[in-house]
C-alpha cells in the first residue's frame, strides 16, 4: 500500500504552507497557463459582452455565483439548471402515494410513474439484447443513451417515449 511506504527524507507541506504560499504559487501557475487561452478569447467570443445567460445548478452557492454573475455583469442573466428543477418537481409528483389527502394530484399525474417504468424498461432490454440493441442502432435515427445516476438525470418525456415505441415497432 502507499501508505506503508515512507520515505525518509519527505517532510509534507503544512497546513499554513498550503493554504498561503503554495496556493499562491498554484493560482499563479494557473492563470500563466490560461494566458494562451485567455488571449483567443476575444477572437471566439468568450468575452463578458459576448455572453447573454448564465445556467447553473440549483445549489444554494449557485445561487450566488449566479447573483455575483448578474451584480458584476448587470446585461448577463443567470438561470438555474431547468432539467434540475423539473427533476425536483417530477420526483415531488412520483413520489405522491395513493392516499386520500393526495388523490387529486395522484390521479392527474400517476401516468408519468407509468412512462417512466416504461421507459426505463424498454431502455433496460435494448441494452441488455445485443442483437436488439445492433437492430436498434442500425435502424433509428436516434441514439440510446444511457444516463448515469446523478441527482441531474431525467425521465424520458411522453414525446420521447412514443417515439422510441414507434422506432422499435418499426424494428420488430
Amino acid at each position: 500500500m502507499a501508505s506503508d511506504f515512507h520515505l525518509s527524507s519527505y517532510v509534507p507541506p503544512t497546513y499554513n504552507a498550503l493554504r498561503t504560499t503554495l496556493l499562491q504559487k498554484e493560482r499563479a501557475n494557473v492563470e500563466r497557463l490560461l494566458i494562451p487561452i485567455k488571449t483567443t478569447w476575444k477572437e471566439k467570443g468568450v468575452e463578458p459582452q459576448n455572453v447573454v445567460q448564465v445556467i447553473t445548478g440549483n445549489a444554494p452557492v449557485c445561487k450566488v455565483v449566479g447573483i455575483i454573475i448578474e451584480t458584476s455583469f448587470p446585461h448577463i442573466f443567470w438561470t438555474p439548471c431547468v432539467v434540475h428543477t423539473l427533476k425536483l418537481a417530477l420526483k415531488n409528483i412520483c413520489d405522491a402515494k395513493n392516499s386520500e389527502a393526495n388523490r387529486e394530484v395522484y390521479d392527474e399525474c400517476y401516468w408519468i410513474i407509468e412512462v417512466a417504468d416504461a421507459a426505463i424498461l424498454i431502455k433496460n432490454f435494448i441494452f441488455n439484447h445485443n442483437m436488439v440493441n445492433t437492430m436498434f442502432s442500425l435502424f433509428a435515427p436516434l441514439k440510446l443513451l444511457c444516463v448515469a445516476e446523478t441527482r441531474f438525470a431525467s425521465f424520458f418525456t411522453n414525446s420521447s417515449f412514443n417515439l422510441m415505441f414507434l422506432l422499435l415497432m418499426d424494428i420488430i
